[in-house]
């Protein structure tokens, strides 16, 4: 790969619009913490005016559509965005680019859903400004939530496992997947970025075809103050609440609920 021309977001693009990893996000489930943001905590989101970017197949927009009083859902992958059509053929999808959030009017979205580590497909510099792009969109009062890769996660940076097996067919399988898993950490090797508090990093999703970004905790509530959000709620992989300090080291994503100040 040149790593000149090589781009991260827009790898992770073109993996994401390939058709059946488009199909594998078809359904609506939630994660714990998910649960929490979008069933307990409704009412950020009720009356309001509801933007949910990285929408993907459509998994979250059963759950903010019947609240609020407008709803759009962005991706740049138009498999995915098929997917979401067909599903929820009321709500209102648009083909778009999160890196160029500032062609939306400022101030336009009172609540901004990030789900499945949407903005982690970014680099460092791509990432802080697509969060500031976010404070733009939103009035004073505004709710964010999203989730993020967890730099403190034990398994954080870890290379491929062989996954055994007893049923030779089943571990005929593993093994195939585990040598073509191998193959893809060794060609995205030159992109990884470590650094202390935030890191570039393989990561074992869709056999470890990309590179995504994590942060520890404590640096991505510091960051998100800096641009102007206070963090009200941190949640855990399982759905716990979580304290500054806590350990997060079983916790793969975190997920951050923030008012925009």
């Amino acid at each position: 790969m040149n790593s000149q021309t090589f781009s991260l977001a827009s790898h992770s693009a073109s993996m994401f619009d390939q058709p059946s990893v488009a199909a594998w996000y078809v359904g609506d489930a939630l994660t714990p913490p998910e649960k929490t943001v979008l069933i307990d905590r409704r009412e950020d989101f009720r009356g309001r005016r509801a933007l949910d970017l990285g929408v993907g197949a459509g998994r979250t927009t059963g759950y903010l559509l019947p609240y609020a009083q407008d709803y759009l859902g962005i991706d740049i992958a138009p498999q995915m965005l098929a997917h979401a059509r067909k599903a929820h053929p009321t709500a209102a999808f648009r083909e778009f680019d999160m890196l160029e959030l500032d062609r939306l009017d400022a101030g336009s979205w009172d609540y901004v859903l990030g789900s499945y580590c949407a903005f982690d497909v970014f680099e460092p510099a791509q990432r802080t400004a697509c969060l500031a792009s976010i404070h733009r969109l939103m009035p004073s009062g505004g709710m964010f939530v999203f989730s993020a890769h967890n730099l403190g996660w034990s398994d954080a940076g870890q290379s491929p496992q062989l996954s055994w097996s007893n049923n030779p067919i089943t571990l005929a399988r593993n093994l195939r997947q585990h040598l073509i898993s191998k193959r893809n950490f060794a060609r995205m090797a030159s992109h990884e970025l470590v650094s202390p508090e935030r890191a570039m990093l393989r990561d074992r999703a869709h056999l470890w075809q990309s590179v995504y970004h994590f942060v520890r905790m404590e640096e991505q509530v510091r960051e998100l103050d800096a641009l102007g959000f206070d963090t009200l709620e941190l949640l855990g992989q399982d759905g716990r609440a979580l304290k500054l300090g806590d350990s997060t080291s079983a916790d793969s994503l975190l997920h951050y609920r923030c008012r925009r100040r």
